[in-house]
């Protein structure tokens, strides 16, 4: 259709003027708030691309986020994992974590600590796995579900206690559930995060 042969021909004319790794389509037809439909297809290049903050290799592609300052972004994460010291801890619990970009970072920084990270979009965890492998780290474990519920089930079921909780919520804020869980929790150190530094920074 027209969307599918306009971006060809967008793909087209990008690709022999730029030097990029991949361009994609994503059409979405449903008049609501999401911002992309349910396929990206690949126009031209590679599926994915490998970006490298703070000496880590990150893989991405297009249903996955990452900060696009790769500079700022080492700085985040840096002084995230900075203010994680004084806590050394052995369980980390990281919540919206994305692909792992705070993840990884904190587990290399602990590498005894045993870190869980949540993250309710499939596609993103399946990229931080992809990074945690190039970077050879392990101690890190990843859950796909909403926070809301998870967090539950972590707790009421797993009984599974954090040392440092890293939370890193969409704009909207943590929702009461979530507040009260990690009130339950008593974890030693609740972390807010990459919004907040931003702010601080």
């Amino acid at each position: 259709g027209a969307p599918q042969d306009l971006g060809e021909r967008f793909a087209d004319a990008v690709w022999k003027r730029r030097k990029l790794t991949s361009v994609q389509l994503n059409v979405n037809p449903q008049p609501d708030h999401q911002l992309f439909g349910e396929r990206f297809e690949v126009l031209a290049g590679a599926p994915s691309i490998r970006e490298k903050i703070g000496g880590l290799t990150f893989v991405l592609d297009a249903e996955t986020f990452l900060q696009v300052n790769s500079a700022q972004a080492k700085r985040l994460y840096d002084e995230a994992v900075q203010l994680s010291r004084p806590a050394n801890p052995e369980r980390v619990l990281d919540l919206y974590a994305g692909n792992g970009g705070l993840s990884l970072h904190l587990a290399r920084a602990f590498p005894k600590a045993d870190v869980l990270a949540v993250e309710s979009v499939a596609p993103a965890v399946a990229r931080g796995k992809e990074s945690a492998a190039a970077n050879g780290i392990t101690n890190v474990r990843w859950r796909v579900g909403k926070v809301e519920s998870t967090l539950k089930k972590i707790h009421h079921h797993e009984h599974w206690k954090a040392d440092l909780v890293v939370v890193d919520p969409p704009r909207a804020g943590l929702k009461d559930i979530v507040i009260e869980t990690l009130g339950r929790i008593k974890p030693h150190r609740v972390q807010l995060g990459m919004w907040y530094l931003l702010r601080v920074l």
